[in-house]
């Protein structure tokens, strides 16, 4: 995991509640911006070809934004799925790519 980069670019969530713009920090949510870091770096490592097309900061915001998601449903965060925020921006992210 020491090789990928997860500088924090521009990239912002919609955030429940109340719906604003936003990005998530280490400080709001320890352990599942830590758990967003080692999930990013065994899927990159199960999906190489895939995680060329997901920008880690990016990765890192969606699965805080599914995990603050799963606080206002009331699951206390349990249950927060590590695959669907990685295939939702490699999906995007292969839609933008040329290809020759």
């Amino acid at each position: 995991m020491t090789n990928i980069d997860f500088t924090p670019t521009a990239y912002t969530v919609t955030k429940p509640g109340r719906g604003e713009q936003g990005r998530y920090t280490e400080e709001q949510f320890p352990y599942a911006y830590r758990d967003a870091k080692r999930y990013y770096a065994e899927l990159a490592e199960q999906y190489p070809n895939l995680a060329r097309f997901v920008v880690p900061d990016h990765y890192v915001q969606e699965y805080c934004r599914e995990y603050d998601r799963g606080l206002y449903s009331g699951s206390r965060g349990f249950g927060t799925d590590k695959l669907d925020a990685f295939f939702r921006l490699a999906e995007v992210g292969a839609g933008q790519a040329k290809f020759n």
